[in-house]
């Protein structure tokens, strides 16, 4: 009977061996040894003096194998399926920005950022790209939480903000679109991020259409509220003299460009109200 039962067992163990290599193989998950194989074969020498760091997409592909590496030497990071919103702020302090990904993988925690990306090498079931972001940019960190889809509206062609078209219920922001002015001094109205269906439409701008500078922000869970900075307003804050919509009965967290530069576009998360918002800002 004993003998039954540990062939049982051994043939049990067998099945579920055999189940993870099959699903491995659908799913195209590489063993430890392929990734630390591929990473030293495709990865650059690091110059000195530079940071580095290669993110892991999906999260859930790369668990496993990352947690055996060192994840230092490598400088790696795994990213959620859903990233949002996506950390600016942190990844351009990055000289050298790299995108590791499973080529069967669905999710595409970076889809619709600023980031370009360079395919640099391939395997069966990898594939490495190098990430760049636009010349010239800065960013603030986010003000709200980490709710919401991640969005990213950079204004087209070199343009500048110009302003801004929200729509604010008596719970807050509900919804906002940058209004776009390129060099030509043509005007573009971007797409809203959140639900533009909800509330009463406000439309933001600075005194003679000059372009704001930053944002202050009214906030709790989400943006209850949004104040423009524009380049003749002093630092000291005046309500009836900064253009300003929805609720400012919360804590003001200020959002400014370094040295008065003019703003370029927002990123964040939103949903049904807008959960969060950071300053794209010229430099």
């Amino acid at each position: 009977m004993r003998n039954k039962a540990l062939i049982v067992l051994l043939s049990l163990g067998i099945i579920v061996i055999c189940m993870f290599m099959i699903r491995n193989c659908l799913l195209q998950i590489p063993s430890q040894r392929t990734l630390s194989q591929f990473l030293d074969r495709h990865l650059p020498p690091l110059e000195k003096n530079k940071r580095r760091i290669v993110l892991l997409a999906p999260e859930e592909h790369f668990l496993a194998l990352t947690a055996g590496l060192d994840m230092a030497t490598y400088r790696l990071l795994p990213l959620p399926r859903r990233f949002s919103p996506i950390d600016y702020t942190v990844l351009s302090g990055f000289h050298d920005i790299w995108l590791l990904s499973a080529k069967k993988a669905t999710a595409r925690p970076l889809e619709g950022s600023l980031f370009t990306a360079e395919k640099k090498a391939a395997s069966p079931d990898l594939e490495l790209a190098r990430l760049t972001l636009p010349d010239k940019l800065s960013f603030t960190d986010i003000a709200g939480s980490h709710g919401g889809s991640a969005y990213t509206i950079l204004c087209p062609d070199g343009g500048l903000v110009n302003g801004f078209n929200l729509t604010v219920t008596s719970e807050g922001v509900s919804s906002v679109a940058p209004v776009c002015r390129d060099p030509k001094k043509r005007e573009k109205r971007e797409r809203h991020v959140g639900d533009a269906k909800k509330g009463g439409p406000v439309t933001l701008s600075c005194p003679g259409n000059a372009p704001p500078t930053g944002v202050t922000l009214y906030t709790d869970k989400t943006i209850r509220g949004m104040a423009l900075r524009c380049p003749t307003n002093s630092a000291v804050f005046d309500a009836a003299a900064i253009p300003m919509a929805g609720r400012n009965d919360l804590p003001g967290t200020s959002r400014n460009c370094p040295e008065g530069r003019p703003l370029r576009g927002i990123y964040g998360g939103a949903g049904a109200l807008v959960d969060s918002l950071g300053t794209i800002c010229a430099r």
